[in-house]
């Protein structure tokens, strides 16, 4: 009986990875092969992987992300360079082969979570609501726009889903490589992001709360021990490396009570003043919460692909604190306001229609109750991470960069529900009518997600990249693009010199006297929207022998309107002129 039940079991298994392979691959593949371009976090995460590339110890250091994710896009890259059947034209092109790697490894994540799914939901269920899940996950539209990306977000969620299931099969048979299986699957996510500790956190205090747990004290503790071992093995090298348990925001920071001694923020956004403060100046560098940013040593934030993001230190002065105790009393009224927006955002996410399945099975769970251990262990799971989103809302004042991205988790432990909930709505019709209704079930839930499945993927910003190509095309040498986004010069394939955070139209100048960019390159709807006069300033603040001419407008007709990217041709005044005040 248990060699009939390991052998279902394994032809199962085979079945979601068809699943994976004839769903999930084709749709993600179109979505790729649709999309303009991949996002600004995906840049970075490039740098990165090229950074390490060069200095893998110095790379960790500088950067806030976690690393597994660098180092799986510079694996990546190694195998899209040696792989014959990649066209030659990618191999050899540095942008291609580069976004061609992340996209891949984001891609073999998004098959991964497939898999995840059904394994998680064979589990808490039954291996047909597993076979279920597959195929939601499999045709998720957040999921395939995001494993088409160069993100961790699929990657992630993939590894956060084996643990959780892996957490549940220690439970069920009481072996402990499962238990240590569980902590090093948390450490691996927690590697990919600092959330993917949550599985190891969730499965601890199941395992030392006797009344969640039917072991006895000895196995929960020996088991509470080997997830705690097993995720310290996989992630302390990391911490050990940097001297610190989260180096993005840390569990102090949370919770407001983190000293203003340092506090290290090597993104794009802090890096927007850097070439000032790299010649020895501080700046003044307005986040949410303001600062005073001051650079450490080293080299200037500026260079093309691969350039050495340079760490700046932010030091909170006493006057800003009375700010952030300001904020900290009005916090407790913002709680409402983030659990809107994470439910918002998480219905989004599912796109409602996935939704419905899953409140069919909260309404007929009797029916189909599931394992309780493992259903406390998921919608613990979910509530520790609605905790954080709503801490990361509020205490960080994320509301505007809040996404779609930031409920994945949530949307991935929905999957299992759904599916449930779909097997009780198809097994409460009569046999012979449950293979067209599963048939009819499936389009109907899927059918209303294609627009937003096949979206071209950052099709809102096809300006940036044709005025990217354009001035890769039109410079001679390696181009230097002044630019507030950095995806432009990425795609230029030249160097990067980061705009000034206030960018009125003397200091982009002076920005430019001094770093000498052969274009300068305007968002014009940012720039007007933040400064109505910027371009009639520009023109006013250019100084005898120096030249600003406009060399090409990119138009992208949107849904929202025209967008347009104004590119200027630079010429620096020469040298020993006066160049403005």
């Amino acid at each position: 009986m248990e060699s009939e039940a390991t052998a279902g079991r394994g032809r199962h298994l085979w079945m979601a990875l068809a699943i994976a392979l004839a769903i999930g691959l084709p749709i993600r593949l179109i979505v790729a092969d649709r999309a303009v371009m991949v996002s600004r976090d995906a840049v970075d995460f490039i740098w990165y992987a090229q950074a390490m590339q060069a200095d893998p110890l110095r790379a960790v250091r500088e950067h806030a992300q976690h690393p597994l994710y660098p180092a799986m896009l510079l694996a990546a890259h190694g195998v899209v360079q040696r792989l014959p059947i990649v066209p030659a034209a990618v191999r050899t092109d540095e942008i291609r082969s580069w976004t061609v790697a992340a996209v891949s490894a984001t891609m073999l994540g998004g098959l991964a979570v497939v898999i995840a799914c059904y394994l998680l939901t064979a589990r808490l269920f039954n291996w047909q609501a597993g076979l279920v899940a597959a195929v939601l996950a499999a045709a998720a539209a957040e999921f395939c726009q995001l494993s088409a990306d160069g993100l961790t977000d699929m990657p992630h969620l993939a590894v956060y889903l084996m643990a959780m299931w892996a957490g549940l099969r220690a439970l069920d048979t009481r072996r402990y490589r499962w238990f240590a299986a569980a902590g090093a699957l948390a450490g691996v996510g927690y590697l990919l992001r600092p959330e993917g500790a949550e599985p190891a956190v969730i499965f601890v205090a199941v395992l030392l709360v006797p009344r969640l747990c039917q072991l006895g004290w000895r196995q929960r503790l020996a088991g509470a021990a080997c997830v705690l071992a097993a995720s310290a093995l996989v992630a302390s090298p990391y911490m050990l490396a940097t001297g610190k348990l989260v180096q993005k925001k840390s569990i102090r920071q949370f919770l407001h009570s983190e000293d203003s001694a340092s506090i290290e923020t090597p993104t794009p956004a802090s890096l927007a003043d850097a070439g000032d403060a790299a010649r020895g100046g501080g700046h003044e560098l307005w986040h949410s919460r303001p600062r005073l940013c001051f650079l450490t040593p080293g080299e200037p934030s500026r260079g093309r692909l691969g350039h050495t993001i340079t760490a700046i230190r932010c030091h909170t002065p006493a006057r800003e604190h009375r700010k952030v105790d300001a904020v900290q009393a009005g916090a407790v009224g913002d709680v409402g306001r983030a659990l809107y927006a994470i439910g918002e955002n998480w219905l989004r996410s599912l796109r409602v229609t996935f939704l419905l399945p899953a409140l069919a099975w909260l309404i007929g769970r009797r029916r189909m109750p599931g394992r309780p251990v493992g259903l406390r262990m998921v919608q613990g799971a979910m509530g520790l991470h609605v905790a954080i989103l709503a801490a990361l809302l509020i205490q960080f004042d994320y509301w505007k960069a809040f996404s779609l991205r930031h409920v994945m988790i949530l949307a991935g432990l929905t999957l299992p529900f759904a599916a449930a909930g779909v097997v009780l709505i198809v097994e409460s019709l009569p046999e012979k009518r449950q293979d067209w209704a599963t048939l009819l079930l499936g389009l109907g839930l899927v059918a209303p997600t294609l627009p937003w499945m096949f979206e071209p993927r950052h099709g809102d910003e096809a300006h940036h990249y044709s005025a990217a190509r354009w001035m890769h095309d039109n410079t001679p040498h390696s181009p230097r693009v002044l630019a507030d986004r950095h995806r432009m010069a990425f795609y230029a394939g030249g160097d990067y010199i980061p705009a000034p955070w206030h960018g009125n139209a003397a200091a982009y100048l002076a920005r430019a006297r001094t770093s000498h960019p052969d274009w300068l390159a305007f968002d014009e709807r940012r720039m007007l929207r933040e400064y109505p006069h910027f371009f009639d300033d520009l023109a006013a603040a250019v100084v005898p022998g120096e030249r600003v001419e406009r060399a090409r407008i990119e138009t992208n007709k949107t849904r929202h309107g025209p967008r347009r990217v104004l590119i200027y041709h630079y010429l620096p005044p020469p040298a020993g002129s006066r160049a403005g005040p």
